[in-house]
């Protein structure tokens, strides 16, 4: 067979090198496959992220670890005090570049899914003392669920040592989404040495000081039209927003920090969160000497959300005004006379406004809206105030007696379980139910199927949902939100409701009841209060509790020409588990 010695060698050794060869494949195949069961210590773990079915509300089957099951939140429990070099013209970056070089690992898939969750991503800084030393620092935006008036935005410490992206628990917010949280671990006790902003900054030529606002979140420059004030020390100017009514101070990351005037006759809480006011009894006396028991609002009303500053009115005549007590510190409040007629007033006053829109209050027991005061009684209760700041400015003070409330129209709540079960639903409206069917009583008790079709325990009927109608405190309507045209209000509704998380009847149903309402104007100014905003002025209890909660709340009003506005942040939420959908909106006479 083989012709000599050398031949039979040679063959002898390739047999023995493929037999080698196959040994050493089947070893490495055994090894990755067993390896794929095994996470080792700090391994990152590709998510797979459930896709929605619109009409139905179900999850769809996936192969990997679902939301739910990613979403613990991992702390980070170094401590110290950091110090940050920031960067003078902050630079962004890709999502891609942001998160470490191995995180993606080729999914595409997953890097689109994030992608849509992110927004821009400042790197602000660079940690020049303490621990991570060497590590950036970023400011992060997130698109929260369903919709809102602003993005999320936190602080993040990239830590390439441990592969770690490190939120600043003290200096920012949660991101929304329990997937979204699972990217990140959460470190509480770490603060930032050049971080704070002065607590109190003196008004020249005056002994009043503006105070740091401490309630309100993360802002961006961006979101402020600014006019300079003055240097508040050798390098920093102070700014005034004319929309916000808050002074404002330049922060790291392109960011902002607000301040207000330090007012002596004001005590308690004077700053809010979201689109609710705060109120107080102010400390003054007036001017036949009692000592005020009056409870005023002292946030504003207007634009986007109550703003955790003060309302400087931009119509307002002071010589129409006549003094009507007097603070502590010998400054004047001032008033409209008590004597003011209606007839008096031209159409559009403020004064006009403020009666027509205030809410009297429910009763309870007849279930009717009370009676309005006369006009002559509202103007004897000093329904406004006015104080002059330190800059000249006039502020306003609304009589709690006399805030507006907003009439909840058509709010109608489907409910979506995932088996055929038992429900109790209460919706305690800040102004009380007016009118509701099936009849509300002590609340609904129903039992739901899956299709949504609601047997009403209590006069034995199907309905297809639960509807009320009824009163909510005023909140401010926002400033962001979409001009259109009227001849396409239709169809952007059914684009933007479906963003909004509504399904195509949900639409066909809200669509059915407003369209109608909005045929006047040529434009239509049209806007959403955000979830969490709806739940403070119609509070909705779910028994038992449901997994998915989407509640849609739109606001409008008319136009006679187009105008340019900031659109609403919107992701669109998604559905698992037992869902419950509610839609309304504001009605206008």
């Amino acid at each position: 067979m083989f012709s000599t010695t050398k031949e039979k060698v040679f063959f002898i050794i390739l047999i023995v090198l493929a037999v080698l060869l196959v040994i050493s494949n089947v070893f490495t195949v055994y090894y990755l496959f067993h390896r794929n069961d095994v996470v080792e210590p700090d391994q990152r773990v590709d998510v797979v992220v459930p896709t929605v079915n619109d009409n139905s509300g179900d999850v769809s089957d996936v192969d990997a670890t679902n939301e739910n099951e990613a979403s613990d939140v991992q702390i980070n429990e170094q401590s110290g005090q950091i110090e940050v070099t920031w960067n003078e013209f902050p630079n962004n970056v890709t999502v891609k570049n942001f998160f470490p070089y191995n995180f993606f690992n080729g999914n595409d898939s997953k890097l689109n899914e994030i992608t849509n969750m992110i927004g821009n991503i400042t790197d602000a800084g660079k940690i020049t003392s303490g621990v991570y030393r060497d590590s950036h620092v970023y400011l992060v935006e997130s698109y929260p669920d369903g919709m809102a008036l602003s993005n999320d935005y936190f602080w993040v410490i990239d830590d390439r040592d441990s592969d770690q992206m490190i939120i600043l628990d003290k200096y920012s917010m949660s991101p929304s989404g329990a997937f979204l949280q699972s990217l990140f671990v959460y470190n509480k006790e770490l603060t930032i040495k050049n971080w704070a902003a002065p607590e109190t900054i003196d008004i020249p030529g005056s002994t009043y000081k503006l105070k740091r606002s401490d309630m309100r979140y993360t802002r961006l420059l961006s979101g402020y039209t600014l006019v300079k004030q003055f240097k508040y020390d050798d390098d920093n100017y102070l700014y005034w927003d004319e929309l916000s009514g808050c002074f404002v101070v330049k922060r790291p990351g392109n960011t902002a920090q607000d301040y207000y005037v330090d007012i002596d006759f004001l005590n308690g809480n004077r700053e809010s969160r979201g689109s609710v006011a705060t109120s107080q009894v102010m400390n003054f006396r007036w001017n036949d000497g009692t000592k005020n028991t009056t409870e005023y609002q002292t946030t504003r009303l207007t634009g986007c959300g109550a703003s955790g500053c003060y309302s400087y009115p931009d119509d307002l005549n002071p010589n129409d005004l006549i003094k009507a007590g007097t603070t502590d510190r010998n400054g004047n409040l001032y008033a409209y006379s008590p004597t003011t007629t209606q007839d008096s007033l031209a159409q559009g006053h403020k004064l006009l406004d403020t009666y027509s829109y205030y809410y009297p209050g429910f009763d309870e027991g007849t279930g009717q809206q009370n009676e309005k005061e006369s006009f002559s009684k509202f103007m004897s209760e000093y329904p406004l105030l006015y104080w002059r700041d330190p800059f000249g400015r006039w502020m306003e003070f609304l009589n709690v007696k006399y805030q507006p409330a907003v009439e909840c129209g058509k709010p109608v709540i489907y409910l979506y379980p995932e088996e055929e079960m038992s429900v109790d639903v209460k919706v305690e409206p800040t102004g009380g139910i007016k009118i509701s069917e099936p009849n509300y009583g002590d609340g609904w008790s129903v039992t739901a199927s899956t299709d949504g079709t609601l047997f009403n325990l209590a006069d034995k009927q199907s309905y297809p949902y639960l509807f009320w109608e009824g009163y909510g405190y005023k909140y401010a309507q926002p400033d962001r939100g979409y001009v259109v045209k009227q001849t396409e209000v239709k169809s952007f509704l059914q684009y933007i409701l479906k963003e909004l998380g509504l399904n195509e009847k949900e639409s066909a149903d809200f669509n059915e009841f407003w369209v109608a309402k909005m045929q006047e104007k040529p434009y239509y100014f049209i806007t959403f209060l955000p979830q969490g905003e709806f739940d403070k002025i119609a509070p909705l209890t779910i028994e038992p509790q449901a997994a998915t909660v989407i509640r849609v709340f739109m606001d409008y009003k008319g136009l006679d020409e187009f105008q340019d506005v900031e659109p609403l942040s919107i992701r669109t939420p998604k559905r698992k588990g037992f869902t419950v959908v509610e839609w309304g909106g504001a009605l206008h006479d």
